[in-house]
């Protein structure tokens, strides 16, 4: 199952994403559960339209955060939609909204196709603007995910063009996005390589580099793995 957080990894390593390859996802660590703590508690307070000054006397990590990114969010304008999950038909380059992370159906993907979950998408009138929402490493967020929201968007609200950008939260601040536009052929050419990606996923071979840490084959049942342990990195 490829999802637009997960396209990044399947072009650098296709193997890892073919269907007849034995998986042992892995179990997510404190980072990963603060992070979707601080995704429920800002789209609590979007969706109740809190004023910034209400906010004050959080003391857990991911209030603090989803505090300070609701502060630029209700500076920035509040979104048009926050939380949805989508489907992209990569084949029939059509996108449709669908369950989000975390709810039944969410694991389960047709053939050819992409899920995922915008955090939040600003309808302004034939255009649109999609941020996600980031507690963690700025290094660690690639483009390529926002970019597939940017293509499903356009399919679903019809959007000629999309601002794309990262939010992302500390305790005290926030980094605010440093947004890409991309227009009708940007989008296009992206889905047409989503296309592609998809289709080679199937007989993809194996590409060792310092993904490989992270990846979730079962070990033994990947080539560039030795014994079952990670070999060095050529990154």
């Amino acid at each position: 199952m490829i999802t637009a957080s997960k396209v990044h990894a399947a072009r650098r390593c296709g193997y890892a994403f073919r269907p007849d390859v034995p998986k042992t996802p892995r179990f997510p660590g404190a980072a990963a559960r603060m992070g979707t703590l601080a995704h429920e508690t800002l789209e609590s307070l979007v969706r109740a339209r809190v004023p910034s000054t209400d906010l004050a006397g959080a003391y857990l990590d991911h209030d603090r955060h989803a505090v300070q990114a609701y502060k630029w969010v209700h500076k920035y304008g509040l979104p048009t939609h926050v939380e949805l999950g989508f489907l992209y038909n990569t084949e029939t380059d059509t996108a449709a909204l669908g369950p989000r992370r975390g709810e039944p159906g969410y694991d389960v993907t047709p053939e050819h196709c992409i899920r995922g979950t915008f955090d939040m998408v600003w309808d302004l009138e034939g255009t649109g603007t999609v941020i996600d929402y980031k507690t963690g490493k700025v290094k660690n967020a690639h483009v390529d995910q926002l970019k597939i929201q940017a293509v499903a968007a356009s399919r679903i609200w019809g959007f000629k063009g999309v601002a794309i950008g990262f939010l992302f939260s500390r305790l005290t601040k926030v980094i605010e996005p440093k947004f890409e536009y991309m227009n009708e052929d940007d989008l296009d050419s992206e889905a047409g390589g989503l296309r592609k990606l998809l289709h080679v996923i199937p007989t993809a071979e194996p590409t060792q580099g310092d993904h490989c840490r992270w990846c979730d084959v079962t070990p033994g049942a990947c080539p560039v793995w030795a014994n079952g342990t990670e070999q060095q990195g050529e990154e």
